[in-house]
């Protein structure tokens, strides 16, 4: 365990994304069955819909749509015939912020769920989840044993801590093997990505809004101790 500051937890009104850790300091993968229920399959259709539907967006400063990332990947795919990938990008650069940390920590299936959920509707072979602290590294690898060998394939790499890791050309660029740095240049992800694929990156914060029924609600709606942009919440 390093000595990187931990994400405290706390909710007002009744939880969605910190169901269950109330009884548990983490959800294991029979904890978040029991907590979340089986993930459901969708078309690519049907998860763009349910993204307009839920208004879902990057917590981000830009609050990017997240169906039109999809819809983005999948043209840029389906123009080439090339195979498509999910990135999950957990390094979190912001000082003092710990929104992903806290659900990678603690409920790391949630995000593998939204990442999975997203692979099968795109068709995608690949997921990357990609990290900075070796805590978090450690519990997503731990969930991702818990899942056993079916299913497709998840990857976790730890990339340098710095606060450029996250930006989306520096994230590639690492996961390719190559400097953490941003291109300085227009570069779309959903174009020329992972390798040859054309990613769909994305942060933990979204996905577990698009895995979970109880993140089938408008982020208008929800109590505001539970959005899942603001830490630490539920």
């Amino acid at each position: 365990m390093t000595g990187e500051p931990r994400p405290g937890l706390g909710c007002v009104g009744a939880p969605r994304l910190l169901a269950g850790l109330d009884r548990t300091p983490r959800l294991d993968r029979a904890a978040h069955l029991d907590t979340h229920g089986t993930l459901p399959r969708l078309r690519p259709d049907e998860l763009v819909g349910l993204a307009n539907d839920i208004d879902l967006r990057g917590r981000g400063g830009a609050g990017f749509p997240f169906a039109r990332k999809l819809r983005a990947v999948t043209r840029s795919a389906g123009g080439r015939d090339a195979p498509t990938a999910v990135v999950v990008n957990g390094s979190e650069g912001e000082p003092s912020c710990l929104k992903d940390t806290a659900l990678l920590l603690h409920a790391p299936h949630l995000v593998l769920d939204g990442a999975l959920l997203a692979a099968a509707a795109l068709g995608a072979d690949d997921v990357v989840v990609a990290v900075t602290r070796e805590d978090v590294e450690q519990s997503v690898r731990d969930a991702v044993a818990e899942r056993g060998p079916a299913g497709r394939r998840v990857r976790v790499t730890r990339l340098p801590e710095r606060f450029v890791t996250g930006e989306g050309t520096a994230l590639i660029s690492g996961l390719n093997g190559g400097a953490v740095l941003p291109s300085g240049r227009k570069v779309r992800t959903s174009e020329r990505g992972l390798g040859a694929c054309p990613p769909c990156c994305r942060t933990p914060r979204p996905s577990p809004n698009s895995a979970s029924p109880h993140g089938w609600v408008r982020p208008s709606t929800a109590p505001p101790g539970c959005r899942p942009n603001r830490a630490p919440s539920c």
